[in-house]
């Protein structure tokens, strides 16, 4: 066992300690034992869920009022019926098409400029010679 002066309040708590079996060192030579931190990552990662596993949880039952937990479950009805309330697709699927095809060259040409330059070649020249133009 290693252990430092700096471990115990004063030298005599020290001395008063069974020494025979303990070899002191100065504190520049006090390390820890060689342990690899990516052995020490499931042990970490095991003790993070540990402690999630002591989380008190709000009570969802009592955010409910008497009325909603006393309510009925809904009526399950056919899914025509929804479908016939939703507003018809405007157009064909053609238009659809046209449609898709049209924002497709639109947001190619917008790529295409901005794959451009960003600096124009006057301004670059003035940067490369610097702020004070020499």
């Amino acid at each position: 066992m290693l252990l430092t002066e700096q471990m115990f309040r004063t030298k005599h708590d020290l001395h008063a300690h069974d020494t025979s079996c303990i070899k002191i060192a100065p504190d520049e030579q006090f390390l820890w034992p060689n342990v690899d931190p990516a052995q020490m990552r499931p042990f970490a990662f095991a003790m993070i869920l540990s402690l999630a596993g002591c989380t008190q949880f709000p009570e969802l039952d009592s955010a409910l009022s008497t009325g909603a937990q006393d309510a009925d479950y809904p009526d399950l009805v056919p899914v025509q019926g929804l479908l016939a309330q939703t507003e018809p697709r405007n157009g064909t699927p053609e238009d659809t098409v046209n449609t898709l095809n049209a924002r497709l060259a639109n947001l190619r040409n917008r790529a295409d400029r901005l794959r451009g330059t960003v600096v124009d070649a006057s301004t670059r020249r003035r940067m490369q010679n610097g702020v004070d133009g020499t």
